[in-house]
Order: C-alpha cells, then sequence, then structure tokens
C-alpha cells in the first residue's frame, strides 16, 4: 500500500471530471477497488486518511494566506 497512491486518488478527484464522475457512481465497494486497481492506486483507508488530512492542512494554509 502508498501513501503517495492516496495522494494521487486525492489529486485525480479534484482534477478528473470523469474520474470523479466513475467514483461517485460506483455501485459497490468492489466496484471501486477493481477500478483503483486498474489506475495501479492501492492504498489502505489510512493513508487516504493520512492523505486527506495532508490536503485539509493545505487549504487551511492557503485559507490563512
Amino acid at each position: 500500500m502508498s501513501l503517495n497512491d492516496a495522494r494521487e486518488f486525492l489529486t485525480k478527484m479534484k482534477e478528473d471530471r470523469n474520474f470523479r464522475k466513475f467514483m461517485l457512481n460506483s455501485k459497490s465497494q468492489e466496484d471501486v477497488g477493481s477500478f483503483l486497481h486498474t489506475q495501479d492506486l492501492l492504498f489502505d483507508q489510512r493513508e487516504l486518511i493520512i492523505a486527506m488530512a495532508e490536503c485539509m492542512a493545505q487549504l487551511d494554509n492557503q485559507a490563512g494566506s
């Protein structure tokens, strides 16, 4: 599993409309997992949470600037 993959996932969710649309329209966790595997994005829940916390900190820093 990879924290960098979780970071890449969040970047794709922000920047790639088709990627985000697929994720939002997925019917099951298995569909999501299979799709992420085809994208070579392998991360666990803890890594996703860390990447999300980093993203939130960046937003806080931008808002404070």
